[in-house]
């Protein structure tokens, strides 16, 4: 069976992430804590560490919990309409060292269809629909709004 996950870390397993956007390179930091118990899970920008964001945590909800693999790409394969643009990438870290990371990614053309991979893939993995609903709103985490 083809691995469909796209990390093989759990939320307990990293203590902080970076969106960053490709397009302009704007990034913000984030630190999560009581990841223990998913229902205490909270986010809050790392500036402010005692004010948590719910709305970058329920985005980052999404961006863990919700994107379906579709089609599984080997390593070095690319989509057939060829390289999808990364528009956003998230790193994550455990105690200030890098754990691993997703890059997003949308192919040109009039279909929406969206990549990721990760450092748990061996290359490219399309996603469901829905996807780039969830790389929009990445600039409203940065933006904190």
């Amino acid at each position: 069976l083809v691995d469909r996950r796209l990390h093989a870390f759990k939320p307990i397993d990293f203590d902080a992430f970076t969106v960053t956007l490709s397009d302009t390179g704007q990034k913000k930091e984030f630190v999560q804590t009581d990841a223990q118990i998913p229902q205490t899970t909270k986010v809050a920008p790392k500036e402010t560490p005692d004010k948590p964001d719910e709305f970058a945590k329920n985005w980052h909800d999404k961006i863990w919990n919700r994107m379906i693999v579709t089609e599984v790409l080997g390593k070095g394969e690319q989509p057939t309409a060829g390289a999808p643009t990364v528009l956003l990438r998230v790193d994550y870290a455990y105690k200030g060292k890098p754990k691993g990371w997703i890059e997003i990614a949308r192919m040109p053309g009039v279909a929406v269809q969206m990549y990721a991979r990760t450092e748990n893939t061996a290359g490219w993995v399309a996603l469901h629909t829905g996807v780039e609903e969830m790389a929009l709103e990445a600039k409203r985490v940065i933006a904190g709004q």
